[in-house]
């Protein structure tokens, strides 16, 4: 009786294990999608390189409000560069507060000339509130610096990050 009792409760920690794992796999997915999302507009509005700064977004804390309100073009049937960055900058970045708990995105210009752009997607995993674990190893060296954004790895608890390098 006393074995089976303890195989039980190890059973029921193994399924509150991959459910947790499986959260977590849907939220990377997300923010995968919503990374792609993000490539394809800049993609999409490319003009020169100094363009890029058009897309610069840096936020030093977790989404928490409500995303703001979309902004409109000068002309409603022509948009210039600057605008239609700014649309897709909102459309993101209620996308990413819509689908991720407190996600939020962090966007620099990595390397002007060769329209290199480095992008994150950031989140607050609800088990990472409260888990003291680690997120695990590494597979390359420099990925621990470029996992989470600088302003992003003070935040207690670490949030998940997801880093893309872009070249447009």
């Amino acid at each position: 009786m006393f074995v089976t009792s303890i195989g039980l409760l190890a059973m029921a920690s193994l399924v509150g294990i991959a459910a947790r794992y499986a959260k977590t796999a849907e939220f990377r997915m997300e923010a995968s999608l919503l990374a792609q999302d993000m490539a394809d507009r800049m993609r999409a509005n490319q003009g020169t390189a100094a363009e890029l700064d058009n897309y610069i977004l840096q936020p030093t804390d977790l989404a928490q409000a409500a995303p703001e309100a979309l902004p409109t073009c000068a002309v409603a049937t022509e948009c210039t560069q600057a605008e239609m960055a700014a649309i897709d900058l909102a459309l993101w970045r209620r996308g990413l507060r819509n689908r991720l708990p407190n996600g939020t995105g962090y966007i620099a210009v990595a390397d002007q000339a060769l329209r290199a752009v480095d992008l994150w997607v950031v989140w607050q995993d609800p088990a990472a509130l409260t888990s003291t674990d680690d997120w695990g190893e590494y597979l390359n060296a420099g990925d621990s610096e470029r996992s989470c954004p600088p302003q992003i790895k003070d935040i207690t608890p670490l949030p998940r990050c997801l880093y893309m390098r872009l070249g447009l």
